[in-house]
């Protein structure tokens, strides 16, 4: 007689998760109209939470922020559409936007808890602004082991 519960969705229903790891980014100077890689993560996983704040543009529309799960982009997002569409409270994506300052100026975001990844977790950052932006934030992640 079988045991447990089945295996539905390509994962033990309980996974044995390894210790938690932090992913730290300090990206002081990332030029107008350029982007790049802020956290990179690969192999089976799930967030533990975690935060990056960008600095710099004093536009809300010209920061884009890109989530892509297993190679499927899951977000694309600036500081105006996440407040004219409600990303401000957590719950049915993996960012969501925490505070937003003008006059600072400083935009940040946060991540959702227990967020699983099958394959690879990436967030991008594309800066469409006249203004050279800093980004600095953590990550907290489990593998599977």
């Amino acid at each position: 007689m079988a045991r447990g519960y089945p295996d539905f969705f390509g994962m033990p229903a309980f996974p044995e998760w390894g210790v938690p790891s932090i992913q730290e980014e300090l990206v002081p100077n990332i030029a107008s109209f350029d982007g790049g890689n802020i956290f990179s993560l690969t192999g089976k996983g799930k967030i533990g939470g975690g935060y990056f704040i960008i600095s710099g543009s004093t536009s809300l529309n010209t920061i884009y922020v890109t989530i892509t799960v297993d190679g499927a982009r899951v977000l694309y997002i600036n500081a105006q559409i996440a407040l004219d569409s409600g990303l401000i409270i957590p719950g049915f994506l993996p960012v969501f936007l925490c505070g937003c300052v003008i006059e600072d100026p400083k935009q940040t975001y946060g991540f959702l808890y227990e967020f699983i990844y099958g394959q690879s977790f990436l967030v991008t950052i594309s800066n469409f602004s006249d203004d050279a932006i800093t980004i600095d934030g953590a990550l907290v992640y489990f593998n599977v082991i």
